[in-house]
């Protein structure tokens, strides 16, 4: 069976010290698991300080922290049941394992969480947390972050017949600035994030102080102690076309800078993955040039 952990510091889908482990490799594991110094500041959840099993078959088991000093025992079956069971000790939790792994566990023990109708896998399924381009992610970028100046189309179809029937050039002058402004330049943007983001990959979680950023061939590792600053470029004005576009500095201590534009990854779900301290908001749009920003 696989079994991993996961700390009140780790996002969804981030687990470590994953691999094959016997029952009693299990057993030893959950007993050495920092379960007291983890009730610090946890959350209850599906998401939370735990210890998880797969069985060969896509079941998952996982014992969690819950309240007043009890655990939690979440089960999960291949067809997407969710089920929880609460524990007064982790002695429960042993007998309920021997079930687990003898394919003889009775999901009427547990309570069945199943009318929220979710897809819980993600809470148990590790993420590699690997972030580059996708068609799909392109699309969406493409539209949700150019999608302004699309707006204005209808209304400059609008005025087509109004400009053909103009006696002067000022209508064609207006609608030229309009379209430039509100299409060209999220246009202009989209394609200098995208040339310069499709072959780079990002690898970075929450929970692991190390992180992986680098052309697909070339991937180097990067240690988050070594982070001096971590800076968001983009505009605090939500009414400009450009607001959807953002692009995050990276400064090392050593001084490399490493440069993510959000079409690689939302500027949100990135900075989260850092310390508070380490974030630092600049009012400026910048495009992604392979050079050092001031």
């Amino acid at each position: 069976m696989i079994s991993k952990l996961q700390y009140n510091n780790y996002e969804t889908g981030e687990f470590s010290e994953e691999k094959e482990r016997s029952q009693e490799e299990i057993i030893s594991l959950v007993h050495n698991f920092p379960w007291e110094k983890q009730r610090d500041y946890f959350v209850v959840g599906l998401t939370s300080p735990s210890v998880t099993i797969e069985d060969n078959e896509g079941n998952y088991l996982k014992l969690a922290l819950y309240y007043h000093g009890k655990f939690i025992i979440y089960y999960r079956t291949t067809a997407n049941k969710l089920y929880t069971h609460t524990a007064t000790n982790i002695e429960e939790f042993k007998s309920i394992l021997l079930d687990f792994t003898s394919k003889k566990i009775d999901s009427n023990s547990f309570k069945n969480e199943n009318y929220l109708s979710i897809d819980s896998s993600k809470h148990f399924v590790t993420n590699d947390f690997l972030y580059r381009l996708s068609s799909k992610r392109n699309l969406i970028y493409f539209f949700f972050r150019t999608g302004t100046g699309f707006i204005v189309i209808p209304f400059l179809l609008l005025l087509i017949k109004a400009v053909n029937n103009a006696k002067t050039f000022a209508p064609i002058i207006f609608l030229s600035i309009v379209f430039l402004i509100f299409v060209g330049l999220p246009l202009f943007f989209f394609l200098n994030y995208y040339i310069y983001s499709k072959n780079w990959n990002l690898i970075i979680s929450r929970g692991n102080e190390y992180f992986y950023f680098g052309l697909k061939s070339d991937m180097k590792q990067y240690a988050k102690k070594d982070i001096e600053k971590v800076k968001v470029y983009g505009s605090s004005n939500g009414r400009t076309p450009l607001a959807g576009f953002s692009l995050i500095k990276i400064i090392l201590k050593n001084g490399e800078e490493l440069i993510v534009p959000n079409i690689l990854i939302d500027e949100n779900t990135l900075i989260k993955k850092f310390k508070p301290e380490l974030i630092m908001r600049v009012n400026q749009l910048i495009l992604a040039k392979k050079r050092t920003y001031n």
